[in-house]
């Protein structure tokens, strides 16, 4: 039984996953499995990561029609043998040392998730020559003794799944929900913390977060990103197995991606139905009371903003 099993789901990632894979093959801790899901690529990716699994058995390659990253990420949990569980993205890159980091993590605390840091880099950025050398002494571990207190003050992103481990007896029957295509990550994430985890964060950078234009998330185009982004906060609001400040906090950050994605593309697209976005933000005004005034001015301010593109590029569709 490996002690890692990490997840990678691909789609037409060919052009990147040869540095991923190679990332994982680095690790200085060797006891794992790599399990990835090709989820109806049309590019090369078939041959790269055939190249993987007859080069070290440890890579075990699964290939479906096109079913969305969560069908991928389940599939490879049903097949997960290890005591933990991790997730990578096709397009990314762990550091030599990163399981030896977060297991390093998790047996100061014996944890149920740790996290590590990560560097986001741009769309040809090559991974470079670093010393696999690992000094447990420079790691800090910061325990999140109040979880749903800390977790929005030392974690960057939430959603993000794949700098992390998680316990596999706690997460394999959580599964990821399929019918959506962003921020899936983080409903199941919110998922996972309804078991009252414990979870450990490390001070160091394990991943080489890539962001390039044509990603999942990017290429969603502005109208889908947004109606994709209501549809998530709407079943963040309707969670009753969390604390409802929490769920508030989580909701203001969401509103915060959609003015990041809308207000700051170049090209707006003119399709926007601002009257339609702004009644179902004002549905959550409840929400918008309770938080506190900074993020209250924040979220009347990005209402505001919609009314203006709504003013500016006319009626549309309502």
């Amino acid at each position: 039984m490996p002690n890692i099993s990490l997840i990678i789901p691909n789609y037409n990632n060919g052009r990147y996953l040869d540095d991923c894979l190679k990332s994982v093959l680095n690790q200085t801790v060797t006891d794992w499995e790599c399990i990835i899901i090709d989820d109806g690529s049309d590019d090369d990716s078939r041959a790269i990561i055939e190249k993987y699994c007859r080069r070290d058995k440890r890579f075990k390659s699964v290939y479906q029609s096109r079913r969305g990253v969560s069908a991928a990420r389940n599939v490879g949990m049903d097949m997960a043998a290890g005591q933990w569980i991790s997730f990578l993205d096709a397009d990314d890159m762990l550091l030599p040392a990163a399981f030896e980091i977060m297991l390093h993590g998790a047996s100061m605390r014996n944890a149920d998730i740790v996290e590590g840091g990560t560097t986001t880099v741009h769309a040809e950025f090559r991974l470079p020559k670093l010393p696999a050398v690992f000094n447990p002494h420079a790691v800090n571990v910061l325990l999140y003794e109040n979880l749903f207190t800390d977790l929005p003050k030392y974690c960057y992103n939430v959603a993000w799944t794949w700098r992390r481990l998680y316990r596999a007896d706690m997460v394999k029957h959580i599964r990821f929900p399929e019918n959506i295509e962003i921020n899936e990550d983080l409903l199941w994430f919110l998922d996972v913390l309804a078991m009252r985890p414990l979870m450990v964060q490390v001070n160091q950078v394990v991943l080489y977060h890539r962001v390039w234009r044509d990603s999942v998330t990017r290429g969603a185009g502005p109208l889908g990103r947004v109606d994709q982004l209501l549809t998530v906060i709407e079943r963040i609001d309707e969670n009753r197995a969390l604390p409802r400040y929490f769920l508030n906090s989580v909701i203001f950050n969401l509103m915060r991606c959609i003015v990041d994605f809308e207000l700051n593309e170049i090209n707006v697209d003119k399709s926007i139905m601002a009257p339609q976005l702004r009644r179902r933000l004002l549905a959550h005004a409840r929400h918008i009371k309770m938080l506190p005034r900074h993020m209250r001015r924040f979220a009347r301010l990005f209402l505001f903003k919609q009314y203006l593109l709504h003013l500016v590029y006319g009626h549309g569709t309502d």
